[in-house]
């Protein structure tokens, strides 16, 4: 099987089970608060095992985002209150886009409300999860049948590389070029008549932004002791390579390289897509077991559209908490990619950027907060024309290909009604955008009026991190749109990791009224790094070509050669341009308050993944196991588990093997349906996997987790939490042997087998009427066997109900108290601590004044 849709890998949870997350509060940097059912005009919910032939209770709810829009649809003519709409955690997989009109908007100021279910995590999900793997030799893997293009492919959650030489961390570096003769001289040796070579791809880097060049042909230079080869590229990429800036940024000693072709692929990590065979290669990482990993390749360019238009627009829509993942875009495929500036690229039909996962046009009064973008081909979220007064808010953007966040605006004239105004992209954290698409910012802005780019955290970019204006001094009319714009209070470092002839913030037009202030920048290339020749700096804000009428004003760099640069007819200038209408002051002073009070503030600062927010987090971590045993420890993300540290004794495994733990499975998870019992209950936060390469343990391995007590709904008893293990063999769940300390609020299990695992808060039955005992028979010591297990496990108990073992003769074995759960192990040890021998015995429970007795079989 080549691909298959997410949902039928994903953990969905069975209508019986009774919600474990109730109530409002904050989870893992989620506000879950966000609406109020009570003032509310109505109530819809969601979830991927809903149905939109359903009404959309919580009972019954609806299967789609976009069933949910229509029923929002039929009620929201008159509002006379909110209407929100929960969904419910899980995986969305879209087909196509989502789209929003002017007909699905709150109407009498009242708003449309699209938000995770509290304790619960929504993905919306452009991707298909890859399956039906196996060996094509060399340590490398593939997948047949995948028939659809991507340009980028995931791995447990890790973008992996598309197949290139040099790999990763190196780079070649051309000799020339010219645009006369429209050539590339590189070194002979560095390109060969490969197969497939129409369609590798020259990634050149060039100053200010990359190009991705398909091969036409390459010939040796015409004289012997000249060691060089001419590249030549198609004619339509030609004509838009060597025009304008595209053709500018190439220097003498740029770095390249190629990619894409299985010749290539020869490093863990790295992947191929022949879309001749419709092959998928990949070659795993150290740790990583194909069988078990969650591979997803992006099919879907845009996963929500907002589409509105000025005079009549889709407005006061919300987005909170939701995930949107798994993004798609494939043009640069077939017509290459010629980067012009700050993410916008040429094409024959003229300048445009990448699509967006979320893409608003004509829309009004719409707030994206605490949502996570992530995973993507394109952008993050683009606003195109007449978008005003929307909020990006609280928010992560990571591993991106293109840009974060841009509101494209661009209508040069002033007074142009499309131009987008009052904008706000605040207390955002955006990091390792430009991934694919080098010279893409984390935030850009066109020709907006009074956008306001403030208390955002940007990083580890490989180009700009704000970017706000356009136009060069030889088109730029005035006055033009752009002004009363403000950026200020953000922290930006660690960005030009990549390019040069950029800053921090950087501005092009005049913007009259603009005021970069109290930004707090650090950490950037003093100018073009060794791999990057070319005389262009880096400086903390650069007021480039025609920049006029902005204040620049007490914010504070550090570990930067240049504070501040403006240019004026090619010259560069520090501090300021003379020759300017700018006002720059105060730039040059350590001011520990302005340091301080940049960046995410305080309310909203869960969301940076190191604090445990809902960004990235460490969902994997891989060790080698070593003659002393091994720990691993990881914080999950978004989840009422707090930590989770395996550890495994010396001996269990072999000196040297690869042991990985993965808490970002929900896309591979079984259901919860088990024959040992009815998995009444909740699930307690993330589920995870363990494995070793196949190997299963020669010994118990612990397995210790700590929950947070807040997030245990009232009337719930941490005393009733059990870890579950997926058992292969028999398809389903089997409940462990759990300590809980609610003192120390840890779940303590230990485990004889690696496979999927997920913490569950278990419900006791009623009555004893429906008790399960598994394994039966019980086979202890033989962990071949399908009966194997380090205990015997009494479930559907009622609480406190007492547990016996007698002989056949009536003598008394062992006794236990079930959990508030419902659940209590054995572990066939007697009351004397000696193992249980061989044979039958009789287990009677007793609750309540109900007795009920099963017959036991041990086999050791």
């Amino acid at each position: 099987m080549g691909h298959i849709p997410l949902i039928g890998k994903e953990l969905l949870m069975s209508s019986t089970l009774k919600l474990l997350l109730t109530g409002c509060f904050i989870t893992a940097g989620v506000s879950l608060c966000q609406a109020s059912p009570g003032g509310a005009q109505a109530v819809y919910y969601v979830s991927p095992k809903g149905s939109d032939g359903n009404p959309g209770t919580l009972a019954l709810p609806f299967k789609t985002l976009d069933g949910a829009r229509g029923a929002v649809s039929d009620v929201n003519d008159a509002m006379t209150g909110d209407i929100i709409v929960y969904l419910r955690g899980g995986v969305y997989p879209l087909t196509s886009s989502t789209t929003f009109t002017a007909s699905d908007s709150g109407t009498n100021g009242h708003n449309i409300i699209y938000q995770s279910y509290p304790g619960e995590r929504p993905r919306l999900s452009g991707g298909k999860v890859i399956t039906g793997w196996t060996s094509a030799g060399s340590g490398i893997y593939k997948a047949s049948n995948v028939d659809f293009d991507f340009r980028q492919l995931y791995v447990n959650g890790l973008r992996a590389v598309r197949a290139r030489t040099p790999n990763q961390g190196s780079s070649h570096y051309i000799v020339s070029s010219s645009s006369i003769n429209k050539v590339i001289v590189i070194n002979a040796g560095e390109i060969a008549n490969w197969p497939g070579l129409s369609a590798v791809e020259m990634v050149l880097d060039r100053q200010w932004d990359t190009s991705r060049l398909h091969i036409e042909s390459f010939t040796n230079a015409p004289l012997e002791d000249l060691p060089m080869v001419y590249v030549t590229i198609p004619a339509a990429e030609e004509q838009l390579q060597w025009t304008g800036h595209a053709g500018d940024g190439i220097f003498n000693g740029s770095p390249y390289y190629f990619e894409n072709a299985l010749v290539f692929l020869d490093a863990p990590g790295e992947w191929f897509l022949d879309t001749e065979s419709r092959e998928l290669f990949y070659k795993p990482r150290s740790g990583e077991d194909i069988n078990n990993a969650v591979v997803v390749a992006p099919s879907l360019e845009t996963l929500v559209s907002l589409q509105g238009a000025v005079d009549i627009p889709v407005h006061n829509i919300q987005f909170h908490g939701l995930t949107f993942e798994y993004t798609n875009w494939t043009l640069p495929s077939y017509t290459g990619y010629m980067g012009q500036q700050a993410g916008w690229l040429y094409t024959l039909e003229g300048g445009t950027t990448p699509p967006a996962a979320v893409h608003l046009t004509g829309a009004q009064n719409i707030l994206f907060e605490r949502d996570v973008f992530q995973h993507m081909g394109g952008m993050g979220v683009k606003m195109d024309t007449g978008d005003n007064d929307n909020t990006v808010n609280g928010c992560v953007f990571t591993d991106i290909s293109g840009g974060g966040v841009a509101v494209l605006s661009m209508y040069s004239e002033a007074g142009n009604p499309e131009t987008c105004q009052r904008n706000a992209v605040t207390n955002n954290w955006i990091s390792r955008t430009g991934q694919d698409y080098f010279g893409s910012v984390g935030v850009y802005g066109g020709f907006p009026i009074s956008l306001t780019v403030q208390h955002n955290e940007i990083s580890d970019l490989p180009y700009t991190g704000v970017s706000v204006g356009w136009g060069w001094k030889s088109w730029v009319s005035t006055p033009t749109a752009p002004m009363n714009n403000i950026i200020s209070y953000n922290k930006i470092h660690k960005v030009l990791n990549r390019l040069s002839d950029g800053s921090g913030i950087y501005t092009l037009a005049p913007q009259p009224g603009t005021r970069i202030e109290y930004n707090y920048v650090s950490d950037l290339r003093s100018y073009a790094p060794p791999s990057s020749p070319g005389s262009h700096l880096v400086a903390a804000i650069y007021l480039d070509e025609t920049s006029n009428y902005i204040t620049v004003q007490e914010n504070v760099s550090v570990n930067i050669t240049t504070t501040m640069a403006c240019t004026y007819n090619d010259y560069i200038f520090e501090n300021n341009n003379p020759l300017s209408t700018n006002t720059v002051l105060y730039n040059d002073v350590y001011r520990p308050e302005v340091v301080a009070a940049a960046g995410i503030e305080p309310a909203y600062r869960d969301i940076i993944p190191s604090g445990g927010g809902i960004g990235v987090q460490e969902t994997i971590s891989t060790m080698t196991m070593t003659a002393e045993g091994l720990t691993l420890n990881l914080v999950p993300e978004l989840s009422p588990i707090l930590s989770l540290n395996v550890t495994i004794p010396p001996g269990v495994l072999p000196a040297g093997t690869i042991v990985t733990v993965n808490t970002d499975v929900s896309y591979l998870l079984p259901g919860l349906e088990s024959n040992q019992a009815a998995l009444t209950g909740g699930q307690l936060g993330t589920g995870f996997n363990l494995s070793a390469g196949g190997l299963q343990p020669a010994g118990l391995v612990s397995v210790t987790m700590t929950y947070d007590p807040a997030q245990v709904p009232p009337g719930s008893d941490p005393r009733s939490i059990q870890l579950a293990r997926y058992d292969e063999a028999a398809a389903q769940w089997s409940l462990l042997p759990t300590a809980v300390d609610t003192a120390q609020h840890t779940f303590t299990s230990q485990l004889d087998h690696f496979s999927f695992f997920v913490p569950l808060l278990v419900t006791p039955a009623s009555s004893l009427s429906a008790v399960q005992v598994f394994p039966q028979p019980w086979e202890i010591g033989d962990p071949a066997s399908a009966y194997f297990a380090s205990a015997l496990t009494f479930s559907n108990l009622q609480a406190s109900a007492s547990v016996k073992i007698f002989t056949l003769a009536g003598e008394l074995v062992w006794q236990g108290t079930a959990s508030p759960g419902g659940v209590l192990t054995w572990d066939g040890n007697n009351r004397s601590g000696s193992k249980a021998a061989s044979g039958t015995y009789y287990a009677a429970f007793k609750s309540g004044g109900q007795t009920k007795t099963r017959r036991v079989v041990i086999i050791r």
